[in-house]
């Protein structure tokens, strides 16, 4: 039994404890001050972050006797269950359970169950003292006889009003406060303040300020200078006085006239306008002394840097601008949600000389301290001092703080999904649910409902999602449903024959059907497959030979094993009859021991085979030249077919009708087998398959539409020997530009935080490895302009394309060759060849030869004025360039591929794939036809 905690508003317990937050002893004792009651009545507990660590989350108090009753409002109430267990007063225990069975279950004196860290026990050996808290200082030794007069009373406020400041008190008044603001003290070391760089500098303020004082300055100038002129001209209307003429010497000196004191504001504004300026320089000055001594400690002692790193980037803006500091602060090293989100007064530094080596230092930082296991730090410097929100959100998922990276995942980065993981694997099923639920992943939410022993919560959602099933006309998923979720083994073999008879799905239905009747209805089994072959069409009869084929070795020692052996036989016959004689080879599986009847099967076919025949003419459209096709065959047309790729020795197509996505998997000898993955939203703008058979057995689907379902695996069967698990992962972070798998099956990542370039290495699980810079310090920043490319992993080195050049990369290094064209497309060799680059540009297509940090691009380009859509390497030197119809197939021995030979195909091609059989290749159309085509012009 799993217990959990449910809220409930209207829960009514014991009032028994409290739970009082803090990390410090300061912030526990400040809050039991304000209960006001003996402290010797009170039992107290520390609560650790989590069961893995040993830093306080806070205090837990228990109630001795009846001193609760007389407690003012307390902020964190704990109500009592079975004396021993403390829950919050407003939760209930899910499921239910008396008193009795609980205490059985309660092994420690004193259990809490904290909704965020989990299950706690205590023994009485585990309660600490209070004033254990308490540091006592060292008595001072004064006279303390000596009473002096305390200080008076004030005398009442009868009005409060605003002194009127003169002009050269007001100048005065700025230029101190300003003085005191940036200071003139000289650093001697690193002290506290409070600044983030942001993208304007304080220079950038301080003298737009200035300039906003001297607009001011000259409006009140222009004001005295009116007032001043109206004086003059009533005292020169004065009859009886005359008038005087206005001198030079009036107009700058000191007495009386506008011009005087107009040149005296201008002269100040001046002077302020310098001193703010040497200011600003020297204050810049010590900025970077600050900066520069950073970077040194982070070399020194990287735990020491930490607590003075200023923070790079940030996805909130903060408000108001901090008192101006030439010194760095010292922060507390520990993430914290409540230090995210922005909105305070800041200091703005410009770091821009020092933001790459800053970059960088944080970034192994935290890469150290990942390996050492300090996940909140790491995730500390992510998410506070890079703005790398995705990353410390996945290293706190590590640390085991599910929590946090739950609310970061969903509150900061909009990823549902990955928040309802995190909670999943937190043990915080009810709150996992409602976002399953949320996001129609309805199976994820009765699964935790099973693990709840919630079966009559849990067998709904199920229902749910087998009715999508069938009607998607999934009956393999549904059958899953109904046997091992809602376990109705009846149901379960009606649903697999309705797949027989109606879908795509048929062999693999009547498989798993006929091991479910051997389970259950082991005596019955060859009677039921009599039944299945009298209501089988001849059509689909050389299916059910391939499944008795499979089964008949497995049942072969019971007494029904005749009935399906003649059930072959007859099939066998019928179809050697017909003149497919291909199928006698399988009557070796039901007369293993007849060591004549194998030779007599493979004489008469070959007797067949020899016969002179009169060949048929192969139908094919008129805009493809008859000798390159090879043969075709056709996949649904109802299917809106988006992407293909060769895995191994097959092909997966991937499609899409009434918003579910299919999966095709077709065997190298066209063995077809359907399946529905998920259901899937919107129409994709991208849509990546990421997969190397070489270093992995996944393929990771990257596209912007969002799958009820993450994961498909395709098993093995009588078609496909190699299972493959298709994944679409919540993991991966956003702005991303390229993924590879690198040769430790690792998932390597190049996408885009705050306008910088990173490296990420992820575990197919998601855990993040590593994040690494794409530059060196002499280097410029990648500044990638184009989403979601190909990237290429050859030789311990990652290849992509961005603009006119093609990249190589590894993490703090990028080599890049400008192809003076912008790129569409790029293709390589495989591994344990020669690395060569087939890159298509607007211009044409351009051969690439790879060495060490060295790329050279051949003289010409080939394939000119051609809209290149899909380009494929086919071992042996050749590489197939298309537009949306038009194929041509070239050769690359030379460094000037030459055109082979060139066709046109009637529908508009979705993927061109290397196939199974050398020097040919399979062309996948929009109608969902696939044509085999030669590549070799030998062989034409």
């Amino acid at each position: 039994m799993i217990l959990s905690l449910t809220y409930n508003e209207h829960s009514q317990h014991t009032l028994g404890g409290a739970f009082v937050r803090g990390t410090t002893p300061e912030e526990w004792l400040t809050e039991i001050n304000h209960w006001e009651i003996d402290t010797d009545q009170l039992v107290c507990f520390i609560i650790p972050e989590s069961i893995r660590s040993v830093h306080p989350a806070g205090l837990f108090v228990v109630f001795r006797g009846n001193q609760s009753a007389k407690l003012p409002y307390i902020r964190n109430p704990y109500g009592v269950l079975a004396e021993k267990l403390f829950i919050p007063i407003q939760s209930d225990l899910s499921p239910a359970i008396t008193p009795e069975e609980l205490r059985s279950l309660l092994v420690w004196d004193y259990q809490v169950f904290h909704p965020g860290i989990g299950f706690i026990g205590f023994e009485k050996t585990d309660q600490i003292d209070l004033t254990d808290l308490i540091a006592y200082s060292f008595p001072i030794e004064k006279e303390w006889s000596f009473a002096h007069t305390g200080i008076s009373t004030s005398p009442r406020l009868q009005r409060i009003g605003l002194q009127q400041m003169q002009l050269e008190e007001l100048m005065q008044s700025f230029k101190e406060s300003v003085q005191e603001s940036v200071g003139s003290k000289p650093i001697q070391e690193l002290a506290p303040s409070a600044q983030t760089p942001v993208s304007q500098t304080t220079s950038f303020l301080l003298k737009l300020l200035i300039g906003i004082l001297g607009v001011i300055m000259g409006i009140i100038w222009a004001i005295i200078n009116a007032i001043l002129s109206l004086f003059r001209k009533f005292s020169q209307a004065d009859p009886n006085q005359p008038a005087k003429p206005s001198s030079t010497k009036t107009r700058s000196g000191s007495s009386g006239s506008g011009g005087g004191i107009g040149a005296s504001i201008s002269k100040l504004i001046g002077g302020i306008q310098n001193w703010a300026s040497e200011k600003l320089e020297d204050l810049q000055k010590k900025r970077e002394s600050e900066l520069q001594r950073l970077l040194r400690m982070f070399d020194e002692n990287m735990e020491e840097a930490l607590k003075y790193a200023i923070p790079l980037d940030g996805d909130y803006q903060n408000r108001g601008i901090a008192p101006p500091s030439s010194t760095l602060n010292r922060r507390d090293t520990n993430f914290s949600l409540s230090g995210l989100g922005g909105g305070g007064p800041v200091d703005g530094w410009n770091v821009d000389n020092y933001y790459q080596d800053l970059r960088r230092k944080y970034q192994n930082a935290a890469n150290k301290e990942i390996e050492a296991g300090d996940f909140k730090k790491a995730a500390y410097i992510y998410a506070h001092l890079l703005g790398d929100y995705h990353s410390a959100a996945n290293t706190l998922k590590q640390g085991k703080h599910f929590r946090e990276a739950a609310v970061l995942y969903k509150d900061h980065l909009r990823n549902t999904a990955a928040a309802a993981e995190c909670l999943e694997e937190g043990g915080l099923f009810h709150e996992a649910i409602d976002l399953y639920v949320e996001m129609n992943r309805f199976e994820k939410a009765g699964d935790l409902y099973t693990v709840l022993e919630q079966k009559d919560k849990a067998d709904p959602l199920y229902e749910q999602c087998l009715e999508r099933s069938l009607q998607q006309k999934d009956y393999l998923d549904a059958s899953r449903l109904a046997l091992h979720k809602l376990e109705s083994p009846q149901r379960t073999k009606q649903i697999l024959l309705d797949g027989w008879q109606d879908s795509t799905q048929a062999e693999t239905c009547l498989l798993q059907y006929t091991d479910l009747v051997a389970k259950t209805e082991k005596d019955q089994w060859g009677k039921h497959m009599e039944g299945i072959y009298q209501q089988t069409p001849s059509s689909k009869r050389n299916s059910l030979l391939n499944v008795l084929t499979q089964t008949y070795p497995q049942y072969k020692d019971q007494d029904s094993s005749d009935i399906s052996k003649n059930i072959a036989f007859t099939i066998i016959s019928e179809q050697a009859s017909a003149g497919n004689i291909t199928s006698l080879q399988k009557l070796k599986t039901f007369v293993p021991n007849d060591q004549l009847l194998i030779p007599d099967a493979n004489r008469y076919i070959h007797q067949i085979r020899t016969q002179p025949v009169i060949p048929k003419p192969i139908p094919t459209a008129p805009t493809v030249q008859k000798d390159t096709l090879v043969s075709t065959f056709k996949l649904v047309s109802d299917i809106l077919w988006i992407q293909a790729i060769a895995y191994q020795d097959q092909f997966l197509a991937f499609g899409i009708k009434q918003n579910i996505l299919y999966i095709v998997r077709i065997s190298s000898e066209f063995d077809i087998e359907y399946i529905v993955w998920s259901t899937i939203s919107g129409s994709p703008t991208y849509f990546n398959l990421i997969y190397d058979p070489v270093f992995s057995k996944y393929i990771i689907l990257h596209t912007d539409c969002t799958l009820t379902q993450k994961q498909k695996v395709l098993s093995t069967s009588m078609h496909f020997r190699d299972e493959i698990s298709v994944l679409h992962p919540s993991f991966l972070p956003n702005a991303i530009h390229g993924i590879s798998f690198n040769e430790s099956g690792e998932v390597v990542i190049l996408h885009t935080v705050h306008s910088n370039e990173v490296l990420s290495t992820y575990s197919i699980d998601g855990t993040l490895l590593s994040t690494n810079n794409t530059h060196q310090t002499d280097q410029q920043p990648l500044a990638l302009i184009q989403p979601v490319r190909e990237m290429i992993y050859r030789k311990e080195m990652y290849h992509t394309a961005d603009g006119e050049s093609l990249i190589q990369l590894i993490p703090d290094r990028h080599l890049r060759i400008d192809l003076g064209s912008p790129i569409r497309k790029m293709t390589a060799t495989n591994h344990h060849t020669a690395i060569r680059f087939i890159v298509s540009t607007e211009e044409g297509c351009v051969l690439i030869r790879h060495s060490m940090w060295k790329m050279q691009k051949s003289n010409e380009f080939f394939a000119r004025g051609k809209d290149v859509q899909h380009l494929c390497y086919i071992p042996d030197n050749f590489v197939i360039v298309a537009d949306s119809q038009i194929v041509e197939v070239y050769t690359i021995t030379q460094d000037n591929p030459k055109c082979c030979h060139t066709f046109e195909v009637k529908q508009p091609i979705v993927s061109i794939l290397p196939a199974a059989k050398r020097n040919h290749f399979v062309v996948l159309t929009k109608a969902g036809e696939m044509q085999v085509h030669k590549a070799s012009a030998e062989d034409i």
